[in-house]
């Protein structure tokens, strides 16, 4: 219920529940939530995350309505981060927002389990239900939060997620062209021009348009977006490469 800033008051507090380092942790030997919660806490800051997850698990278990609670589940969250158990920290954040739908949490919980999908999610020639779920999510933490500190850091995981989104349809754009199924490439190449339009992978989208005008005799049109292209200095070099020799390719 209560975040935990650094400060002074609560340095003193940690200070004087400070464990040594080779001390074994043991949860069962502090008898109130907070102190279990600041002595958790100082094993998760020295990096000594096994035992943290021992101590956080410990308090919600013994006292699920202390006003801890929730800050030792949200931990619990950042543990499984930290071990990239992403799957375990989802679980661990959605039992906050299940359990703790008012706590303080709530908003940097949400973003951190559209984080925690988008880690877990595959490379983007397999399935990407997780990268879509991880966009879903930071949307909705934009929606719920307009004016949170955090919205940049959710503003920039969308962009990730779109642009993995955008990669793996131009890996079946790029199947597509070699086996000259053009329409099929169109279909593909539309959706990223209206799902994806900010993103790098925009730049390989307009190469490809070009590259299927090319091959089904648009030949006028492939050249104005070849143009586009190498005209443009925000296209990436490794693009107007390739549309420098495609244009002579059709101008041929």
């Amino acid at each position: 219920m209560r975040r935990i800033r650094g400060t002074i008051r609560v340095a003193v507090v940690l200070m004087g529940l400070a464990v040594p380092l080779f001390a074994r942790f043991k949860p069962e030997a502090y008898s109130s939530a907070s102190d279990l919660f600041h002595a958790s806490k100082i094993a998760f800051n020295q990096g000594k995350i096994d035992d943290a997850i021992k101590g956080f698990q410990s308090l919600v278990y013994r006292f699920p309505a202390d006003e801890y609670a929730d800050d030792a589940q949200y931990y619990l969250g950042l543990c499984y981060m930290k071990k990239k158990d992403y799957s375990s920290a989802i679980n661990e954040f959605r039992i906050l927002l299940e359990s703790y739908p008012y706590s303080e949490w709530v908003d940097e919980t949400i973003l951190m389990m559209a984080t925690a999908y988008f880690e877990k999610s595959p490379s983007p020639d397999r399935d990407q239900t997780d990268t879509e779920t991880a966009l879903e999510l930071a949307r909705q933490f934009l929606i719920k939060f307009p004016h949170s500190e955090l919205r940049a850091e959710a503003e920039s995981l969308i962009l990730k997620c779109k642009s993995k989104l955008a990669r793996k349809l131009l890996i079946a754009i790029d199947t597509f062209v070699k086996l000259g199924k053009y329409k099929a490439a169109e279909v593909y190449l539309d959706i990223i021009d209206s799902e994806y339009p900010d993103v790098p992978e925009i730049w390989d989208a307009k190469y490809y348009r070009a590259l299927v005008y090319s091959k089904t005799g648009r030949v006028d049109e492939a050249e104005d977006i070849l143009t586009q292209i190498l005209e443009d200095k925000n296209a990436p070099r490794e693009v107007r490469a390739k549309a420098g020799a495609l244009i002579w390719k059709v101008r041929g």
